[in-house]
């Protein structure tokens, strides 16, 4: 259903007429027939003869031989007969059609149309009951709950009467996306309640008894058993109350979606896609008019796979002229936020509010820290209220006059006369000066303090570079983490250290705020749950080879019922031992979850893969890969390139397909891997990688090996070096 949403044009229909409401001033022929023969087993030729009651007439446009007449049953009536019937009328094939009620099965079989009765679901001759022993049958479109007959004609016939609402052709995208949304928000209700399924799955009694819904104000216009008149004109009289009230509902439920629902919907849908050029977090979306969101923009979420999800809504009180920005919610139901704003600011007004936030113009905040108010058109003062507090960092519930004085120190860049760049940076050394500097001021910079995080970046397109630290050590971890890497993958697969050596690591990298991403000694939920514990910003897990193996990496990532992860987040590193109110909530939106292909059986499913849910990243092993081919430390062969690339397209095409259902941003699917003497970080980048590890801080060591090597070499063979001496021989070698 969710795919089916978001596939059709969300341009609302304008010039919308209301014909069908007038049906509800229309008088409805309804007739009981009672079989008054009381042989159980009657003989046909024997039939008494069936007695009507009528509370109206049929159409005068319709003569009574091409009356249609459709029948329910005659007794205590439910909601979903009389909405049933209400509905079916408005058919071009039942317009105004009588409706007969009664349990006879003669006068049953000599109807048009049958609904709620009858033992017989079959709608080539229009019988609509479910009753029936053995019937199943649901509304289809990624919905479940079993259908009452009202459900059985919204069914064939709702698409017909949303048409006709609308006055546009039955194939007009917009009645089919309203075709949905009402039998999600208004049908399947009344399904469930007819068929007896309840709304939530547990055992606990209700904490109080609700009876406004509207199968219990339907339920209340049957005859009272202490009513004098219990006759069936009464009774039909009653029925006719009950149609009415059942259809007046629906055609108000029609009205509602046409004329309001969908257009708030497309304001929502726009300003989502356009959430990355408010902030490259895309968590900020902010409504150019004001409109319904909170509920379009759950669905949505879900319908376009939004990741990370929406943090912060800015709009404009359209009565009150002032600009909000609101934290949204954890989900519709729930009243606490994904990510609150300062606890601090709770409950404070106009000047105390503003010094407290450093931000003039603010009106007030609520106790739930859950919005807060400006003066007049100030949109760029909420924005940036919202934009302060979407990074993930340790500061993010301090107010910002605080945070900022609590940030670390910006280290300037490295100077050319504390670095040798013959062995630091070999890949430049070609390079115009001017094109040297701008090297070293890009590579040796601190990382921005609130920078966003991995995924965020990710799904604004950036392309990020990093470092595997196999040492496991703190201080090349934290050189690793000022030299401005993007990334740093902390690796327990094939460093000599465990979990005591990497909570090292990620220590000295958040010193330098930069993201530490964890991989494995292997797949499995032990791991998981300790690495998870520290809280990285991302997870790796080896030799992946298939989808299901994927998807058993991802539950090892997700609390219950979604996975099987530890539930004891209130007490560890990854929620600062509890300080993080905002953890629970916020850790599966911004984890990267990356799965390591390093096998030529993986590489052949690598798109697969890509493709579960919740796998954001793919990550290549050209290594493990030529050994699985065959080809032991040769990832250059040709055979292992080419099976490389196919990875790479599987990848890839999974990318570009969530970027199409998003709108154009990038939706998942990232690429990352490794760069090899004969694979430089720059081709990677041109085919697509999305992540790119340029060093290992062992390997960068390898430098000292040549150097130990031609010291050695000139203590045997002499050096030309020797014949150079005092400042002439020291400055040519520092300017190489």
């Amino acid at each position: 259903m969710l795919a089916l949403l978001s596939s059709f044009s969300c341009r609302p229909i304008t010039n919308l007429q209301r014909p069908l409401r007038l049906l509800l001033l229309q008088p409805i022929s309804i007739h009981t027939h009672l079989n008054l023969n009381p042989n159980p087993n009657p003989n046909p030729h024997s039939f008494l003869p069936l007695m009507a009651f009528s509370t109206g007439s049929p159409s005068p446009t319709q003569s009574p031989q091409l009356t249609k007449r459709v029948g329910t049953h005659n007794g205590s009536f439910h909601c979903d007969e009389a909405l049933g019937c209400f509905m079916i009328r408005l058919t071009d094939k039942f317009s105004n059609a009588e409706i007969v009620r009664s349990r006879d099965p003669q006068v049953l079989e000599s109807l048009d149309a049958v609904l709620d009765v009858g033992g017989v679901y079959d709608p080539s001759q229009d019988r609509y009951d479910h009753h029936q022993k053995g019937f199943q049958e649901v509304f289809g479109h990624g919905f479940s709950t079993k259908l009452s007959s009202a459900g059985l004609v919204y069914k064939h016939f709702g698409k017909e009467i949303i048409a006709k609402e609308l006055q546009v052709n039955e194939e007009h995208p917009d009645v089919f996306r309203l075709f949905l949304a009402i039998y999600k928000s208004f049908m399947e209700a009344i399904d469930a309640v007819d068929n007896g399924i309840n709304q939530y799955d547990t055992d606990q009694p209700a904490r109080y008894v609700n009876n406004t819904h509207l199968s219990s104000r339907v339920g209340r216009l049957n005859l009272d058993w202490i009513d004098l008149d219990q006759s069936p004109a009464k009774e039909n009289e009653a029925f006719q109350k009950a149609m009415a009230l059942a259809g007046g509902e629906f055609l108000d439920s029609l009205r509602f979606h046409a004329k309001s629902w969908l257009p708030a919907r497309s304001i929502v849908m726009e300003c989502l896609s356009a959430r990355w050029d408010i902030d490259p977090t895309g968590e900020i979306m902010v409504l150019d008019r004001f409109c319904p969101w909170k509920l379009h923009l759950f669905e949505l979420e879900v319908e376009l796979k939004i990741n990370p999800s929406i943090k912060y809504v800015l709009y404009q009180d359209e009565r009150a002229k002032q600009w909000r920005v609101q934290a949204v919610a954890v989900s519709p139901d729930r009243f606490e936020s994904r990510k609150a704003l300062a606890l601090q600011w709770r409950g404070l007004r106009d000047e105390e509010l503003s010094e407290a936030t450093g931000i003039p113009g603010c009106v007030s905040s609520d106790k739930d820290s859950s919005f807060i108010h400006f003066i007049g058109p100030t949109m760029a003062a909420a924005a940036a209220m919202a934009i302060s507090f979407t990074p993930h960092n340790p500061f993010s519930k301090l107010p910002i006059s605080l945070t900022r004085s609590l940030l670390p120190i910006t280290p300037k860049p490295f100077s050319l006369k504390t670095l040798n760049p013959r062995k630091t940076l070999k890949f430049i050394t070609k390079s115009k000066s001017s094109d040297l500097d701008n090297a070293l001021q890009l590579t040796f910079h601190s990382p921005n303090p609130l920078s966003p995080n991995l995924k965020s970046r990710l799904h604004a397109g950036e392309t990020l570079y990093g470092l595997f630290l196999l040492s496991l050590s703190p201080t090349l971890a934290e050189i690793a983490g000022l030299s401005g890497y993007d990334f740093v993958v902390v690796d327990m697969e094939h460093g000599p250290g465990g979990i005591p050596e990497a909570l090292n690591c990620l220590r000295a990298l958040a010193a330098t705020q930069t993201p530490a991403i964890i991989r494995l000694p292997e797949t499995n939920p032990t791991w998981a749950k300790k690495a998870l514990d520290l809280g990285p910003q991302g997870i790796m897990f080896p030799m992946i080879d298939s989808p299901e193996e994927a998807a058993k990496a991802v539950s090892y990532c997700r609390f219950p019922p979604a996975g099987i992860r530890g539930t004891a987040h209130t007490v560890v590193r990854a929620s600062c031992y509890g300080i993080d109110e905002g953890y629970f909530s916020n850790f599966a939106d911004e984890l990267l979850i990356m799965c390591q292909v390093e096998s030529e059986e993986g590489a052949k499913k690598a798109g697969e893969i890509s493709a579960v849910d919740g796998v954001d990243c793919v990550q290549m092993g050209p290594l493990d890969l030529s050994a699985s081919m065959g080809y032991l430390w040769d990832p250059g062969h040709k055979k292992v390139r080419e099976m490389l690339r196919m990875a790479e397209r599987g990848v890839l095409e999974t990318t570009a397909a969530g970027a199409a259902s998003d709108g154009g941003a990038v939706a998942g699917g990232f690429l990352a891997g490794f760069a090899m003497p004969h694979d430089s970080p720059e081709q990677l980048k041109s085919r697509g990688y999305h992540m790119v590890s340029g060093a290992v801080d062992v390997g960068c060591l390898g430098a000292a090996v040549d150097d130990v090597r031609k010291f050695k070499m000139s203590l045997i063979n002499g050096s030309d070096d020797e014949l150079d001496h005092g400042k002439d021989s020291d400055e040519k070698y520092w300017s190489e």
